[in-house]
């Protein structure tokens, strides 16, 4: 991820790929469209998904890194309940999906009272025998 034209937009490149003293980079290619945030790879490396620029919506695109890397065309994959962004879900690296990114288990802050406290007494048996 990288906001050098001024917003965040996800982009690949070669780990051979040179960059240079202000720390640009030749060969990369950019993968989102319209923004994006916290990209993940499928573990295959086919498919890379990762966070719309609307904080929201998840998406995802095909990927070819053959001799010269494609990408396709991001498309939703899943929006996130309401009320909740990328900023209310911390990070998203706590996201654990399966392979064939079909299924995500993500952690989602509830909407709760906080629950009463509670004090709990270590060595309730010594303090009773000493008369406390």
């Amino acid at each position: 991820m990288s906001a050098e034209t001024g917003r965040p937009e996800i982009y690949v490149r070669d780990f051979s790929a040179s960059v240079d003293a202000a720390g640009a980079s030749s060969g990369k290619s950019i993968v989102s469209k319209d923004g994006g945030y916290w990209p993940m790879w499928r573990r295959d490396g086919k498919k890379l998904w990762y966070i719309a620029d609307d904080e929201t919506t998840v998406m995802a695109v095909s990927v070819d890194a053959g001799r010269s890397f494609r990408a396709g065309t991001p498309h939703a994959v899943f929006t996130l309940p309401p009320g909740r962004s990328r900023s209310t879900v911390p990070g998203l690296t706590n996201v654990a999906h399966t392979g064939d990114l079909k299924r995500f288990l993500l952690p989602l802050p509830i909407d709760q009272p906080v629950p009463p406290m509670f004090n709990v007494m270590v060595n309730w048996g010594g303090a009773l025998q000493r008369g406390r």
